[in-house]
């Protein structure tokens, strides 16, 4: 998102949300609406990150999480 610019509230549901992005990932309806919300969620959002759409892990987070490990 580029500065300055306000994020859209989805107007859709969650659910809604993730069994377009299944579709959007060549899950095929039948299969998409059996998965399970978690299963489905984690394809999606790994398909995201191989395309460079998000980076869900770093350097910083691993920091973060080991400091919090050895607390």
């Amino acid at each position: 998102m580029e500065a300055g610019t306000k994020s859209k509230r989805p107007a859709m549901p969650w659910t809604e949300r993730v069994l377009v992005g299944c579709l959007n990932i060549g899950i095929g309806p039948d299969d998409a609406v059996r998965m399970p919300l978690g299963d489905a969620e984690r394809l999606i959002l790994a398909h995201a990150e191989m395309m460079g759409q998000v980076q869900l892990w770093d350097e910083q987070s691993e920091a973060i999480w080991q400091n919090q490990q050895d607390n």
